[in-house]
């Protein structure tokens, strides 16, 4: 497909570079970390990356970055997984979609990114959550858009 070819060679092109891909999308699961409490100033210090991994919550502030011909790619996160959120303790992982495919690329999307957590201990959870990530997938082969995966064994140690 033309679109996802010309947006995945972009951050991995034929000659075998390899990407800097800069995640500044902890804030949406940690709050402000210490270091990364001016989101806009932290993004201005990073022009030079490949790609940055971002909220939809975030791109408000830090939309001047992708705004010229030398600009990162964005990757954008679509969905939000609760077990992400250590410091409140969430056992389930609980996955939602926050935006969707078309909207990302309205958004500026070269890229978009989605978490697959499974082995919550639930089934029902577990196919809630596959739900999700294919939904996803689906939207994304339509529309021509590479797609980051996240896969996320929430109960790793007892595997």
């Amino acid at each position: 497909m033309l679109g996802f070819d010309i947006r995945f060679k972009k951050l991995f092109p034929d000659s075998g570079e390899k990407p800097i891909i800069v995640p500044v999308d902890q804030g949406q699961y940690f709050g402000p970390i210490k270091g990364v409490e001016n989101l806009p100033e932290l993004v201005k210090k990073l022009y030079l990356a490949d790609a940055l991994i971002i909220t939809p919550g975030a791109l408000p502030f830090s939309k001047e970055i992708f705004c010229s011909r030398s600009a990162p790619l964005q990757i954008l996160r679509l969905n939000f997984v609760s077990g992400y959120c250590f410091t409140w303790n969430y056992k389930g992982s609980i996955t939602t979609e926050i935006f969707d495919v078309e909207f990302g690329l309205k958004l500026g999307a070269d890229w978009v990114l989605a978490s697959l957590a499974v082995g919550t201990g639930d089934e029902k959870q577990d196919l809630d959550n596959i739900n999700v990530f294919t939904k996803i997938v689906k939207k994304k082969t339509e529309w021509g858009v590479p797609l980051m995966g996240e896969f996320y064994p929430v109960n790793a140690g007892q595997l």
